[in-house]
């Protein structure tokens, strides 16, 4: 029952009623008893009602206020006689609300703060209750001042009953001296409390962490539990200094909105901070296949709970050049070291100023990153690393490590930092820990090798690690995968990552994942590739290098959707502006042009200068065929970096062709098509996409070409890319603008089918293969190559080839010939291994570079070696095989004749091509060649139809006499090489002498010699 806010309220109860227990209990229950049945009596004698009658106090209810004063005086003076009760009663009105045998309410609770205001025997009214009296002269009344109450919402006048008999409570000035006593030892009880609460709160925070950890949930519920207690400091603070109030369920309209206000705050707040957190054990198990078909379980740690930490360089105080290399190996090896921990995504950084590197800590959302300082003693090693704030590069911790072994030191420094990172031994329990020795390498050299061959100097330093050390997996691995990445030789790549898979258990399981992921790929295996991908997400969804793999495998399987779905949750969890580009790429990729407009014109507000972000817009415009705001953008970036003029005008002139042409679009599928580059193993492919041209090489992001003439493509900057037509005007290749040769040979199936029964020695198919090819690309030289080798191999028994390869197998300075698998194998330091394949006795070619040959030397009838020989196409139009006129770089040389007409014509020439040998020159002549230049020397030249024998020098370079016959109506050409003292080098190949005539030993050439027959001997 809930009473009016008006109804009068008298509270009264016996003034020191616990002492008066003590003193002579019996007494004092018969003064309680007494006290009971007069209230009771007597509220009910003056038309009241006890609301609430327990112990030492009573609360009673009346429909007016003179009842209730009227009843308070009869009480108080029954009160006077035997047995005497001290009683004091206060006088109020409110509203009350009864439950069972409790009242409670804001009436209540202001009544019984003005009734301490009484003394025993007196009777004080508020200044609702004498406004009500005043005019009854029954009642005489005293004014006792105003007092401030912390439930009333402003000071309040009170009144005591002065009738005869009753006793009045002291004056104002001491009462509110007793009030604010009484106040102080409330707000002194409050904070007491509150601090033992803070201890307490401190004391759960602190076992529930333990707990936390202990079983491996997430430590979340940490954080959570202390914003709740930190989040409802106001309503307790509220409640301590308020409690007797508040326990009477009594609530002033602040705190009614306050109390609930706070608590719905805190409760949006966790919601929202934690609301997709995950709130369980902060592992998981994951289950696989390994390379050996066995299913694996490991557990994990959830991503969100990997603690991501950026490392940089340390830098080398003192000591020399030949030690700086150290500074990119402490990192690394540290680096790795901490990389087994599963709370540890370690990301390695180059940034040197301190700046740089707080802005690229925070861009890994890490609290530190890790930075340091090494020397190098006359027979040690010091090193200082460095935990920094990642607010502010403050000094976390920070120590001197030093002793005699360098990798001893890097797992003490590894052990230290993680530490002050804050893992615990127990969480430090949960990870392999393997000494840098037991996974990396404990060969100095082999270190040394790797960090230079890591740092790009020099991609042989990895075979030198390896020579040193074979079991050094980590650089068998990068290798193979910078290899296979390239491409730069399939055949390597697959050499090193097969190493890496003999000795990949050494390393923790992460890498050990990473290395069957390379395998996998390498070998062609995009299945289980694509399931190990999966996996790895998972593991380490924020580690940088497995999403750069899974980009790029998503991009070379062509799955673009979901490498935009991955980098969507990349870019949620790391909302960084290259993060943000990377996905406005591949959104314009999938011609989402529309939204890409939209967003790049967000990042101009922001980042208005920067270029990168004018570029994409740029490109969007084209492709929306806004020619006009295109140009305008581009000159914009042109304005900002006028050093960009040059490349950036290449796109200008694009956009005016494409503006120009409308029609440019119709001719775009000219373009179309595969494109082996003939310097490695690279396949580029060129297709229509958004109404321009999409490239992409393997294992690449691809970019954007935009037409620029009908036979020209441009990207956004750089270069210009010129497709070249054969006299039937087909496409046959691809070429820089900037120089003549071409760099790319146009592919299909046919071409590659070829190739694989070449590389399977299906000799038979291969060659009719090869001849359907040259049919259909007969400006391809290349291909002439492979069918001359065929045509070789199958004039020889297998014995006779066995006994050839032997002849060639041995270590010539840096070069290193073999055999293996029945075919001879060619490897110079930090290049691929190449395959040559035999077009005679002493002349190779290789499928890996189409643009090179291989030729052997002999001095004294022995090998005494095997040279490179570049072949250099300057072709404006079309190749013409097989005589390929446009492969000969004429130079300067000196000859020797008895005709004088003859000898001042070459005198006054470069080029033979300008020398008229006719029938009747020739006729009775032999040509002995004999050259020595220190570069490659071609010369060629082209005769009426005639019969010409050639003898080779027995003193030739290159090998022992021979002759070859031209046939009539032929172009044939005498080339060649260098001088003895400058090998080894490149050379020039005769292959396509070789496949149209019997010669195959090449001169070395000094002086061309002119004699008659007579006198040849």
């Amino acid at each position: 029952m809930t009473t009016p806010k008006n109804t009068t309220l008298l509270y009264a109860d016996i003034v020191g009623y616990t002492t008066m227990m003590r003193a002579d209990k019996d007494d004092a229950l018969v003064k309680l008893e007494h006290f009971k049945a007069m209230m009771q009596s007597q509220t009910e004698a003056h038309q009241g009602k006890v609301l609430q009658l327990h112990r030492d106090y009573c609360i009673a209810a009346f429909e007016n206020a003179a009842d209730a004063v009227a009843c308070a005086e009869a009480l108080q003076m029954n009160f006077k006689a035997e047995p005497a009760v001290p009683v004091r009663m206060g006088i109020h009105a409110g509203e009350v609300v009864v439950e069972k045998d409790n009242a409670f309410g804001e009436g209540i609770f202001q009544v019984t703060q003005i009734e301490k205001i009484a003394i025993a025997g007196s009777i004080v009214l508020s200044k609702e209750i004498q406004s009500q009296i005043a005019d009854n002269d029954q009642f005489a009344l005293e004014s006792l001042g105003a007092f401030t109450f912390k439930n009333f919402e402003k000071p309040i006048e009170l009144f005591a009953l002065t009738n005869d008999g009753l006793s009045v409570p002291e004056s104002s000035a001491e009462l509110r001296e007793e009030q604010k006593q009484a106040n102080q030892k409330r707000w002194l009880r409050a904070l007491q409390l509150f601090a033992g609460y803070l201890v307490a709160a401190w004391t759960i925070i602190q076992f529930v962490d333990w707990l936390l950890k202990r079983y491996e949930i997430s430590p979340h519920w940490t954080d959570i539990l202390l914003w709740t207690f930190i989040g409802i400091i106001p309503s307790l603070l509220i409640y301590l200094v308020h409690q007797d109030r508040i326990n009477q369920r009594i609530l002033l309209r602040r705190e009614k909105i306050i109390i609930p206000l706070n608590i719905l705050l805190l409760f949006g707040a966790l919601t929202v901070a934690y609301g997709g957190a995950e709130l369980g054990s902060i592992t998981k198990n994951i289950s696989f296949t390994d390379a050996d078909g066995r299913t694996v379980t490991q557990t994990v740690i959830k991503p969100e709970f990997v603690k991501e930490i950026a490392i940089f360089p340390f830098k080398q105080e003192g000591g020399t050049d030949s030690t700086t290399w150290m500074s990119r190996a402490i990192q690394n090896w540290i680096g790795f070291d901490m990389g087994q921990d599963k709370y540890l995504n370690i990301q390695e950084n180059f940034e040197e100023e301190e700046v740089d590197k707080i802005n690229a800590a925070q861009t890994a959302n890490g609290l530190y990153y890790i930075d340091g300082s090494y020397r190098v003693l006359e027979n040690s090693f010091e090193i200082k690393p460095t935990l920094r704030d990642t607010r502010n590069g403050a000094i976390v911790s920070q120590r001197i490590f030093r002793g005699d072994d360098l990798f001893t030191l890097m797992d003490s420094i590894s052990i230290y930092l993680r530490q002050e990172i804050g893992i615990t031994p127990a969480q430090m329990k949960q990870s392999v820990d393997l000494d840098i020795k037991d996974y990396l390498t404990d060969n100095f050299e082999a270190l040394r090798y790797f960090t230079l061959a890591f740092e790009g100097k020099g991609k042989g330093n990895f075979e030198k690690a390896v020579e040193l050390d074979s079991t050094f997996v980590i650089a068998s691995w990068i290798y193979a995968s910078s290899l296979y990445n390239a491409p730069r030789g399939q055949l390597e790549a697959k050499h090193y990552i097969t190493l890496a898979m003999r000795y990949r258990k050494k390393l923790p399981f992460e890498f050990q994942v990473a290395t069957m992921l390379l395998n996998y790929q390498i070998e062609g295996a995009w299945d289980k590739a694509e399931q190990l991908i999966k996996l790895q997400l998972e593991l380490e969804p924020n580690n940088k290098i497995l999403i750069n793999q899974a980009f790029s495998f998503y991009l070379i399987t062509g799955q673009l959707e979901k490498a935009y779905a991955l980098q969507e949750e990349v870019y949620e969890r790391f909302p960084t502006f290259d993060n943000k580009m990377i996905l406005l790429g591949l959104a314009l990729r999938k011609g989402e042009t529309g939204i890409v407009e939209k967003e790049t014109k967000k990042l101009l507000k922001s980042y208005p200068k920067n270029l990168q972000v004018l570029q994409l817009l740029a490109e969007v415009y084209i492709q929306q065929q806004e020619y006009d705001a295109a140009k305008a953008t581009v000159e914009q970036m042109i304005l900002i970096d006028p050093d960009q003029e040059v490349t950036l005008s290449i796109l200008l002139d694009a956009i005016i062709y494409m503006k120009a042409n409308p029609d440019y679009v119709d001719k775009l599928a000219t373009f179309e098509g595969k494109f082996r580059h003939q310097f490695d193993e690279s396949i580029t492919e060129f297709r229509i996409s958004n109404k321009v041209i999409w490239t992409r090489t393997e294992n690449t992001s691809g970019w954007y070409m935009y037409s620029a003439g009908e036979s020209i493509l441009v990207p956004v900057a750089l270069f210009s890319l010129v497709y070249l037509k054969n006299d039937k005007g087909e496409v046959y290749a691809m070429k820089f603008a900037a120089e003549n040769s071409p760099n790319l040979w146009k592919q299909d199936s046919l071409i590659w089918q070829a190739e694989e029964m070449l590389r399977n020695r299906w000799y038979e198919v291969a060659l009719k293969a090869y001849e359907a090819a040259i049919a259909k690309y007969p400006d391809h030289y290349y291909l002439y190559d492979a069918k001359a080798h065929i045509e070789y191999m199958l004039s020889k028994t297998d014995a006779e080839i066995q006994q050839l390869y032997q002849r060639y197998v041995g270590q010539y300075g840096d070069v290193r010939i073999w055999i293996e698998d029945g075919q001879l194998f060619y490897k110079r330091p930090g290049e691929s291994r190449r395959i040559l394949r035999p077009i005679s006795d002493t002349a190779f070619m290789n499928l890996y570079s189409y643009n090179l040959t291989y030729h052997v030397e002999f001095e004294n009838g022995r090998v005494k070696g095997i040279f490179e020989q570049k072949n250099d196409f300057n072709n404006q139009s079309s190749v013409q095989p097989p005589n390929m006129d446009s492969r000969i770089t004429p130079i300067a040389f000196t000859l020797e004749t008895e005709d004088e007409r003859v000898s001042t014509i070459i005198k006054d020439t470069l080029d033979l091509s300008k020398l008229n040998l006719s029938k009747e020159n020739l006729a009775g002549y032999k040509i002995i060649p004999y050259v020595n230049s220190l570069n490659a020397i071609n010369f060629w030249f082209r005769q009426d139809p005639v019969n010409v024998s050639v003898d080779w020098s027995a003193k030739a370079y290159l090998g022992g006499a021979g002759q070859y016959s031209a046939k009539n109506g032929e172009v044939f050409r005498v080339a060649y090489v260098l001088s003895k003292n400058e090998l080894p080098s490149q050379i020039n190949s005769l292959s396509e002498l070789e496949r149209n005539y019997t010669i195959i030993n090449l001169p070395r050439m000094r002086t061309i010699t002119i004699k008659r027959k007579s006198e040849y001997k």
